[in-house]
């Protein structure tokens, strides 16, 4: 897969091969873009997507 800034990729030993583009937010939404759930994305996964978000969207906590 190509590297990209705001490409998270899942980590190996997961069922599923594949990235979340972080800079992407209006795809997350599962049930609007008809998606199923095949694995829950480790803990990691979820905190750098939500990193990059932040910075993106200028939050600060």
């Amino acid at each position: 897969m190509t590297p990209w800034p705001a490409k998270v990729f899942l980590p190996e030993g997961m069922q599923t091969r594949s990235a979340v583009l972080a800079d992407q937010p209006r795809t997350i939404h599962r049930s609007e873009r008809g998606f199923r759930l095949i694995e829950p994305a480790p803990e990691e996964v979820h905190a750098m997507v939500r990193a990059i978000l932040r910075e993106l969207l200028q939050i600060v906590i």
